[in-house]
């Protein structure tokens, strides 16, 4: 049995409109249209483009406690808002649009809460407050929320069987927008569901006219060409349901349904053979889809009726133990799966990310579970499971990059250290106190100088270098005329030599005022220098230990974070253990409710082949 077929999609995600015949719901990617003013938004808006959800919401986090963000703070709140809800926490993304609602906001930005708003109480199934919401938007909202918007009003009014507004409401979606597909699929399947088969054909019909190249479109039609096949065998409409099940891809996941349909459509016009042919290929494909298995029991079936006993109990006992393989088969996968099989696929096919560089495109897993599990794939519970796994994984690369980041910082703190430390003798010789008292001391002795200079008026004291030379130079001449007094007359010299000192003494003596003014001002500039000296030096100081202090306390912190950072990684890694094993968990409770089914099939094959073989036993001895 080839287990493994190829279900190739570009995304899990498409996944989730392939299953079910049920109202949907749009699973194309929410992205904010807007304009980008300030770095920190814009920053969070490119991980968000790049599906780091965790990196955008710690982005704006930062900027919040940074107050980075002023012209987009409101933008900021709506995307945080809006990354809150993709995590499946609407109550934490219903407190943010609330809060913003008691600031003062533009109408277009109240607008857009009111949406965001409405979506986290249509998501709760709160559906009046929802419906209450939307009622408040004023405005035209971006194109992807408008057409959202008129979705979730469609969706609302379908809840009501208000089939005739629902439909306004669908035909005011944009027509390049998936939403109105949507749209016009739970239309269809709602108005079916109520009985009203040919409104309910009119809008799935007008869904399948669309054409444009889109998988995620494609896929959908498939599914309302398969809702149109089961409701025209449901009236008897045999051929109607043949010509929608041809309608469907051959190489989709809805194919084997068709298949199966096809059969039963044949069937029901009185031709088995046709209809064994659609059954024996279904089965002969030897996949685990629940049409392929249910092929076998179904053949079984239509070779009873049509009187071939024998043939029929053979064909049951081949489906039994068909059954019997898939069931030892899925005992296998179960314990593949508790052995990392789906994880293992999860990371290999990037459907989770084990660095927070990894852009590599998802694949659908392709593995033995597979088949079994295509219906878990697409479930929004086991979707959001894998990305909180996501989270978890993007938290430890966070927590093991800082960690990387660690010796970095720790040679940057010892290159500081060994910096400040050969810098220190410097600072201490700019910090010598004794000096600057030394120097105070000498200041203190010339002030005490110049008030005697002036107490005396002592202008002799304040002659310049040439002056006092000059004055040295008369005192000598002056020496040597008294020593040659006795000798000879010198009356005429002595005059001369009186004038000249007298001159210059007067000459100093006038010039006495300026200087002495001149002085006190050098006395005042120095006392003002001496002042900032001796607080530079004690800014130095103080800067020096404080310096030390932060060197301390940056080597404390580092320290600190680094345990911090060991402990959240640790704590991480339990959590990621913890989710795989609730992620594999699930994997398992799906394919014991695949096994419980096959049980069924099996004990219904084992019991037909059992009476069959019985009624064979009791036609024998007649013969």
């Amino acid at each position: 049995m080839n287990s493994a077929k190829a279900f190739r999609l570009s995304s899990i995600l498409t996944l989730a409109i392939s299953i079910g015949c049920g109202a949907q719901l749009a699973v194309a990617a929410e992205r904010h249209e807007q304009t980008v003013r300030e770095l920190a938004y814009g920053s969070s808006l490119f991980h968000y483009f790049q599906d780091k959800n965790l990196a955008a919401i710690t982005d704006l986090e930062v900027a919040k406690q940074r107050n980075r963000l002023q012209d987009q703070s409101d933008d900021g709140e709506l995307l945080l808002g809006g990354l809150y809800y993709d995590y499946g926490l609407p109550v934490s993304s219903a407190e943010i649009f609330n809060n913003l609602l008691n600031e003062e906001i533009s109408e277009d930005i109240r607008d857009r809460i009111w949406f965001n708003l409405a979506r986290v109480h249509y998501e709760q199934e709160d559906f009046a407050a929802s419906e209450d919401l939307l009622s408040r938007i004023s405005g035209k909202l971006p194109a992807q929320k408008q057409a959202q918007k008129h979705h979730i009003q469609s969706s609302l009014l379908l809840r009501k069987e208000l089939y005739e507004e629902a439909g306004q409401a669908s035909n005011n979606i944009d027509s390049d927008s998936i939403w109105k597909a949507y749209a016009w699929y739970n239309l269809g399947v709602s108005l079916n569901a109520a009985g009203q088969h040919d409104q309910g054909k009119a809008w799935l019909t007008r869904l399948g006219s669309i054409k444009r190249e889109d998988n995620e479109l494609l896929l959908l039609q498939d599914k309302a060409q398969l809702a149109l096949g089961i409701t025209a065998l449901q009236l008897n409409n045999n051929d109607q349901a043949i010509e929608h099940f041809s309608r469907i891809s051959l190489s989709g996941p809805l194919t084997n349904k068709a298949l199966l349909g096809s059969g039963w459509a044949w069937s029901r016009k009185e031709q088995p053979d046709k209809a064994l042919n659609y059954w024996f290929t279904l089965r002969d494909k030897g996949e685990l889809d629940t049409a392929s298995v249910e092929a076998s029991l179904t053949i079984a079936q239509a070779v009873e009726q049509s009187q071939n006993k024998a043939a029929a109990a053979r064909f049951y006992q081949q489906a039994a133990a068909r059954y019997d393989a898939n069931l030892a088969e899925l005992d296998g996968i179960i314990l593949r799966i508790q052995q990392g099989e789906l994880m293992q696929a999860l990371h290999e096919l990037h459907i989770v990310r084990d660095s927070l560089d990894d852009n590599a495109p998802q694949q659908l897993p392709v593995l033995s579970a597979t088949p079994y599990l295509l219906e878990l794939f697409a479930s929004k519970s086991f979707q959001l499971e894998i990305q909180r796994y996501q989270e978890l994984l993007d938290i430890r690369a966070s927590l093991s990059a800082w960690q990387d980041s660690i010796p970095a910082l720790q040679l940057m703190l010892e290159e500081r250290r060994q910096s400040f430390e050969n810098k220190k003798p410097l600072v201490r010789q700019s910090t010598d106190f004794d000096q600057l008292n030394s120097v105070r001391d000498q200041r203190n002795e010339l002030a005490a100088e110049v008030q005697r200079i002036q107490n005396q008026q002592d202008h002799l004291a304040l002659a310049d270098e040439d002056e006092t030379d000059y004055l040295d130079q008369l005192d000598i001449v002056g020496s040597i005329i008294e020593q040659l007094q006795d000798q000879r007359d010198l009356s005429e010299e002595q005059d001369k030599f009186r004038l000249f000192r007298g001159l210059l003494e007067y000459q100093i003596a006038i010039d006495f005022p300026r200087r002495l003014w001149q002085v006190r001002r050098e006395l005042q500039l120095l006392d003002r220098a001496l002042e900032q000296a001796s607080e530079s030096a004690v800014s130095l100081s103080q800067a020096s230990e404080l310096n030390g202090l932060k060197l301390d306390e940056f080597d404390q912190r580092i320290n600190g974070q680094q345990q911090l950072i060991l402990d959240h990684f640790s704590r991480s890694q339990d959590l990621i253990e913890q989710q795989q094993q609730h992620l594999n968990q699930m994997a398992v409770a799906a394919i014991d409710s695949r096994k419980q089914q096959l049980a069924q099939l099996r004990l219904s094959a084992r019991y037909s082949a059992a009476r069959l073989f019985d009624e064979l036993a009791m036609k024998e001895p007649d013969q």
